[in-house]
Parts: structure tokens; sequence; C-alpha cells
């Protein structure tokens, strides 16, 4: 289908000889997301380097792409111009972590009013008892009921699994990982994700990459050798990816030598876009601490923060990191790979070529604002009395004196 070109600064739709068309019925719209999840006439699903995907991602502003881009907690954020729905991205390693409600009237437990709607998705067998089987048809069909949970409670995205390595007995996180068997772990977990894929609910393996211990995992600077960072802690996200498809990470705490792991373009871009060729999106551990760069981030090929931080892109001006406009070409590919892995997800189940997407405010947050500016207007005035009535009781002592 042949949408006008849109003009991003001018904000006007043009025809293909660039006459300036009227919208004055709002019946011009720009290119739609679900244009991109298949061929019409094939039925093929396009791929992420087809041309096509230039003429969407023309359309969007730097307001637009920011917007996605600075705002990832437990989400993609939608973007209702181009018909890009919310997501609902959450935990965890073993099943999901979250009540069936948690996807709103997207979840089918809502939708159909499920009388157990309110309850939690079933915890799965840890991933060392599945590891254990050597089951790798074991494995697929526990990761088709994860996604099948993904269906009823309205969540595209799961923060799992886990593919780091067992070092020690007593790590905190073992029941998320697998084994101290990279090639084991690698298989069992690129099942499983094909597994919750097959219902698709795209998935994030974690903690990428070298998040070998649970404490003190916090900007701890890990070195090794190439050839043993490759072979015991890599090779299980490259069989994930080659074996399950597995769309997307989340990357880890930790530091690879004096760089976070999300800040590392050899290990973000050159090794697993380019060696291992995942084709999905990277969001961070929860973004919390001032080392996680969120621009040099995206530079280095991560992609959004499980959290909400400030705009900063705006501030990226200065130093070679942005000669010739990188971050804005960075951005742009972020935001590519964040709607190639929504478009084929399950969150674009029901939506068609004429679906508006409209962003609605659930009532009981409105009411949560309202509450807290009154209350911060109680606590301002009362305040402002209180320091009055102080300075008033001063001056009227030293009068008095």
């Amino acid at each position: 289908k042949e949408f006008p070109k849109y003009d991003t600064y001018t904000e006007d739709y043009y025809d293909e000889n660039g006459k300036r068309l009227t919208n004055e019925d709002g019946s011009l719209k720009r290119m739609q997301l679900i244009e991109l999840r298949q061929n019409g006439t094939t039925g093929e699903k396009i791929a992420y380097d087809d041309p096509l995907w230039d003429k969407l991602l023309d359309q969007l502003t730097r307001e637009e792409t920011e917007s996605i881009l600075c705002d990832g907690f437990r989400r993609t954020k939608g973007l209702e111009a181009i018909g890009k729905p919310e997501t609902v991205d959450h935990n965890g390693g073993c099943g999901f972590s979250q009540r069936f409600t948690i996807g709103g009237q997207s979840a089918l437990a809502v939708k159909y009013n499920d009388e157990d709607k309110n309850e939690y998705p079933v915890g799965y067998p840890s991933c060392g008892v599945i590891a254990s089987t050597f089951n790798k048809d074991l494995a697929y069909l526990c990761g088709t009921a994860i996604g099948e949970d993904s269906l009823w409670s309205g969540q595209s995205g799961i923060y799992g699994i886990g593919l780091n390595i067992h070092r020690n007995p007593y790590h905190g996180r073992y029941f998320e990982y697998f084994s101290e068997d990279a090639f084991l772990t690698g298989i069992i977990s690129g099942y499983e994700s094909a597994g919750i894929q097959s219902k698709g609910c795209y998935v994030y393996n974690k903690h990428f990459a070298l998040n070998e211990q649970e404490i003190n995992r916090d900007q701890v600077a890990t070195y090794l050798n190439e050839q043993t960072m490759r072979q015991n802690y890599l090779r299980a996200f490259m069989l994930a990816i080659r074996e399950g498809d597995a769309m997307c990470v989340m990357t880890a705490f930790n530091r690879i030598g004096a760089v976070w792991s999300g800040n590392h373009k050899g290990l973000m871009t050159e090794w697993l876009r380019n060696e291992a060729g995942m084709k999905g999106h990277a969001v961070t551990d929860w973004f919390n601490s001032s080392y996680m760069g969120l621009a040099s981030g995206v530079l280095a090929g991560n992609d959004i923060p499980d959290g909400v931080p400030a705009n900063v892109f705006a501030n990226y001006r200065e130093g070679t990191d942005n000669a010739n406009g990188e971050l804005a070409w960075a951005m742009r590919e972020s935001v590519h790979r964040i709607l190639y892995t929504v478009v084929h997800s399950n969150a674009m189940n029901g939506i068609g070529e004429g679906t508006k997407i409209v962003t609605v405010e659930a009532p009981w947050k409105s009411t949560v604002k309202s509450v807290y500016v009154g209350v911060c207007i109680v606590f301002g005035v009362s305040a402002a009395f209180m320091l009055t009535t102080y300075v008033l009781s001063k001056i009227f002592k030293k009068k008095s004196a």
C-alpha cells in the first residue's frame, strides 16, 4: 500500500510529485507498523533489512524517537502515529511474575473475564531442573506453556531466560540459570526460547554478559581473556540465538574490563549483532546507576533502559562520538530494532490496516496524580505557614526584648 510522504519538520503530507496535500478531514496518515509484518502477496515475513523499513523510519520525528528510547520501564512505549501499541515486558526467569491482569485489555484473561484473572501464572521448574533432563523437546514444551501465559496475561516480552553460568553452588540466582556448561545451557535455553516465541512473546536472554555472581555485581569489573569469554560465557547466548532465534537480551550491571557491558560496542554490536546475528533489541538491567550511559549505550548497541531516565539525547552534542550525526543514526537503528521485534510479536494480534492506536490513562492513575498534587499543596502551604510563624515569633521576641 502506498502512503503519502510525511515531512517530520513541517508535519505536512506530500504526494510523489512533491505537491503538498491537505489533510483537513484527517484521512491522511503515515505508513503504519502493521504494513511491515509480512508481504501481503506472498505472506512471507518482511526482512529486517528490507528498504520498506527506511520509509517508516523516515517518518519518525526526533521527539518520537527520543520518547521510545527514554522509557523502557517494563515495556516498549507506544506510538500512535504509526500504529505501534505499547507492550508489557516483565520478569522472570521461570515464568511470568505478574498477575494475569498486568496487560489490561490486551490480556485474554481480562478480555474473557476469567475467574482466575487476579491470580499469578504458574511458576515453572527452575532452569537447572529443566537442563538436567537433557531433553530439548521438553524445554520447548515448557517454553510454549510460558508463551500461553504471555497471551493470557497480555505480556509481549519476558525478561528471561537466564543464561549465566553456574560458577559455584551458592550463587543467589542459580534457579534462573541452567548449568555450569555453556553448550548445555545454550541448547536447552534455545529450545525454550523458541517455545516462548512460538506464541509471539519475545525473550530477553539475560544477563548479557559475564553476570556470573549476584553479590557485588553492580559495577564489578570482570577481567578475562577472549578465548575464555567466547568458549564459556558467550557461547550460551550464541546457541540460544542460532538454535532458538532468541530475539532480545537484557544487559548486565557489571563491567567488562573497565567498560559497562551496555556501553561495550565490541560486545553489543560487533559480537551480538554482527557475529551472533541477534535481530531484536537490548534492554538494560534495572537502570538506576550513574555509570549506565543512556546515549553512550545507544551508540554502543544498547537500545532502551529498564527505567525512565531523563532525556539526555538533546544535550549530547559535544565530543567526537557525535561527529557526523552518529548518535542520530544510532537512535534510528535502535528504534528500528524495537519496531522489528514488536511487529513480529503478539502485541500486534488483532491489529489491522485500519486500526487506530489510542493511549488512554487508567482512571486510578489520574486519581493518584490528583491526590499527590493535593498532598504536595497542603504540605507546601503548611511549610510556608510554619516558616512564617517561626520568623514572626523571632521578630516579636526581639521587639519585646
